[in-house]
């Protein structure tokens, strides 16, 4: 179970419209908290906010999948929101939240708390 430590917001972006990802507010495809719009869902260049999801939601890892090319190899990491909310039940890829140069990734401490990929 992780637990965010800070507020974080879900997206999709326009050429993927299967996924949703848990994305870091003020990264480069998502605007800083206090920038957005009051409401939602909001279109961003390539992606859709569609809200935010408060510090100490609670998420559950569902998958984990390793994506390779000539050029880079990550793991997508896969989780579903369990604490109650707008987005319970939502599956979400997590791995902006994680910190890929780690072998195996880990958790990037920053936004969630008590999970390592190597558990």
């Amino acid at each position: 179970m992780l637990t965010t430590r800070k507020d974080l917001v879900v997206i999709k972006f326009k050429d993927d419209q299967k996924k949703f990802i848990l994305a870091i507010p003020g990264s480069q495809d998502v605007p800083a908290i206090d920038k957005m719009p009051k409401k939602f869902p909001f279109d961003y260049f390539n992606q859709r906010t569609y809200g935010i999801l408060p510090a100490g939601s609670k998420l559950e890892i569902v998958h984990f999948e390793r994506v390779a090319a000539i050029e880079f190899a990550f793991v997508d990491v896969y989780a579903k929101v369990v604490s109650s909310g707008a987005f319970k039940d939502f599956p979400l890829d997590v791995k902006d939240v994680t910190d890929q140069t780690k072998k195996p990734p880990t958790f990037d401490k920053e936004y969630v708390e008590d999970a390592s990929l190597a558990q």
